[in-house]
């Protein structure tokens, strides 16, 4: 199923994980950036690695503007570069993380130590335009609003699709047809949706297209300095709803008025 291709938050690596990054690092080629540093077993793997860290660096900058985090030009710098570690093999991924079968990959804000991760393995297709700008997308949002604060799955996944190359537009073109299907969540109830429970897949495939839409929409109609706002009143402790209230005044006070003008942008 496409929704198990984008990975989960990290934190269900568990800590062995968190433990192979702190005494096996030093047993591992790498290769550092400004913000990234690629760790990568198998000389094999050398030339993708640096394809990896440039991609990433670019990922860095794009994802940070788009949704207005406009800081982002000088942090995850020197210590706090993000790890990214590739396996060589799937396999000993799966041993070392103990990740489920399907997983191919995870990233992790390590709070208490300030360190960031994410991992994955080599030889995957479409790492470079899904997987990884899917998971620094969730670094960055959690590195935006907070650890401390709950955000919302749906708005959690919208954004991290949002850096996946060309999700956004796809996802439009279900979203329009899915409305006209009249089969689409309501937002009020797409918010209260726990993802990682759901196992039919056209109800996952559905909440991710759905989630990446809103958001979408939210930038292309207001702009990413009101996202950027947005994200900074969730960090300070507001729910999406009120947050969305405070920002978008006069122009979206609930969940019902946001559904009501995504549906007509949708439909225009």
């Amino acid at each position: 199923m496409k929704f198990l291709r984008v990975l989960l938050l990290f934190c269900l690596l568990g800590f062995c994980l968190i433990g192979f990054v702190f005494s096996q690092e030093s047993n591992w080629q790498n290769f550092k950036g400004k913000h990234f540093i690629v760790l990568y077993q198998s000389s094999a793997d050398k030339s993708e690695a640096k394809k990896i860290l440039r991609s990433a660096e670019k990922y860095y900058g794009s994802i940070g503007r788009k949704i207005g985090y406009t800081r982002y030009s000088n942090f995850w710098t020197w210590d706090d570069r993000v790890k990214i570690i590739l396996f060589p093999t799937k396999e000993l991924f799966l041993d070392q993380t103990g990740q489920p079968e399907w997983s191919r990959g995870g990233a992790l804000d390590i709070g208490f130590s300030g360190q960031k991760v994410i991992v994955s393995y080599a030889g995957q297709s479409q790492f470079l335009r899904e997987v990884l700008p899917h998971e620094i997308s969730h670094l960055v949002l959690s590195d935006f609003i907070g650890l401390d604060h709950k955000i919302p799955i749906w708005f959690s996944e919208g954004v991290a699709q949002l850096g996946e190359e060309g999700k956004a537009k796809k996802a439009e073109l279900v979203m329009r047809m899915m409305i006209r299907l009249d089969r689409y969540y309501p937002l009020r109830s797409l918010a209260r949706i726990d993802i990682r429970k759901e196992k039919n897949e056209e109800y996952v495939e559905l909440f991710y297209a759905e989630s990446v839409s809103v958001v979408d929409f939210l930038i292309k109609k207001f702009g990413s300095d009101a996202f950027g706002r947005l994200c900074r009143k969730m960090s300070d402790g507001l729910s999406f709803e009120a947050a969305m209230k405070f920002v978008y005044q006069g122009m979206l006070s609930s969940y019902s008025e946001l559904e009501k003008k995504w549906i007509q942008y949708l439909n225009h």
